[in-house]
């Protein structure tokens, strides 16, 4: 037996896209057209059988999340994914610059016999490594922006369903930051040994 179509079983269903004063919220929203629909069954309206069997329902819901939907652990998911990109890219800069220092300590110590203070050999490792983490985080953020456009020219940026790929002022700081620790802690690794 064919089912019969929405119009057929006399269903109404209209999307109604609406704009919310400033002090309104959704949920506010919600709770409303809860009572709404309590009142319309209470007056015979709507029939009780519509919500218990046919699960009838009125719902808002933001603009953003309909168009959006529930990319939130997804984002999450791809933010801690990138860090410990990140994070696993640290280490190993680190270890490269240890490994320069190893292959240099006949060097170092010849700087040391001739005079050179521990300040200035640290601080000479410390410039040339925070040259590379400077030339590695402007490599990385030549990589983003080029990223970015072919996620644009590929057709998959969604600004205008409100979820806009872009680098903002937090994320450079952060790429910044981390650069730094890692110049920072790698200088001081090999200062120590």
């Amino acid at each position: 037996r064919a089912r019969a179509g929405n119009q057929a079983r006399d269903n109404q269903l209209s999307p109604t896209v609406g704009r919310l004063p400033a002090d309104a919220s959704v949920e506010a929203l919600n709770a409303e057209l809860d009572a709404l629909t309590r009142s319309n069954v209470a007056s015979g309206v709507v029939a009780q059988d519509a919500i218990d069997v046919a699960g009838y329902t009125s719902r808002a819901q933001s603009l953003q999340e309909q168009r959006v939907g529930n990319l939130g652990q997804m984002v999450l998911v791809l933010q801690a994914s990138v860090l410990a990109l990140l994070l696993l890219a640290c280490a190993n800069i680190a270890n490269f610059q240890l490994a320069r220092v190893v292959a240099r300590r006949k060097e170092l110590a010849v700087r040391t016999a001739l005079g050179a203070a521990g300040g200035r050999i640290a601080r000479l490792v410390l410039v040339e490594s925070g040259a590379l983490a400077l030339g590695g985080a402007l490599g990385g953020l030549v990589v983003a922006l080029g990223g970015l456009e072919l996620v644009r020219l590929l057709g998959l940026d969604r600004a205008s369903d409100g979820f806009e790929f872009k680098l903002d002022a937090a994320v450079l700081l952060f790429t910044l930051g981390a650069a730094g620790v890692a110049d920072v802690h790698g200088t001081g690794r090999i200062c120590r040994d």
